[in-house]
């Protein structure tokens, strides 16, 4: 899990640190509460920017990467087929991934391909 801290994300969105400590208080921005009080420290999960970023980005851009995801579906589904059994490991991949997904914690085709160095 990468956990990035409140300065880290205020500079990310170029937005205050306090604007980022209300949206985490408010429960807008999901984030982890360390220690209690005023001294308390908070961290956001980088999934959990990147949700919140595609949800409050604009529509042009949603229709984008939905574009982007629906080609790569089609290449997924014209791929040849694998036999091959799902291990242990398999099964609990594909377990967290169908709990990001119902959570709403996707990432865009194009983060996926960078983050694995795949050029298009």
């Amino acid at each position: 899990m990468d956990l990035l801290t409140v300065p880290e994300v205020a500079k990310m969105l170029k937005v205050t640190k306090r604007t980022i400590t209300i949206w985490l208080k408010k429960g807008k921005l999901p984030g982890y509460k360390l220690g209690s009080g005023r001294g308390a420290d908070w961290r956001v999960n980088r999934r959990d920017l990147d949700f919140f970023l595609r949800k409050h980005s604009n529509k042009a851009q949603q229709q984008i990467e939905e574009e982007i995801w629906n080609s790569f579906l089609h290449a997924l589904k014209s791929a040849p087929v694998d036999n091959e059994p799902l291990t242990a490991d398999d099964k609990e991949s594909l377990r967290e991934a169908e709990e990001d997904i119902k959570a709403g914690r996707t990432v865009s085709l194009e983060e996926v391909m960078k983050e694995y160095g795949i050029e298009e």
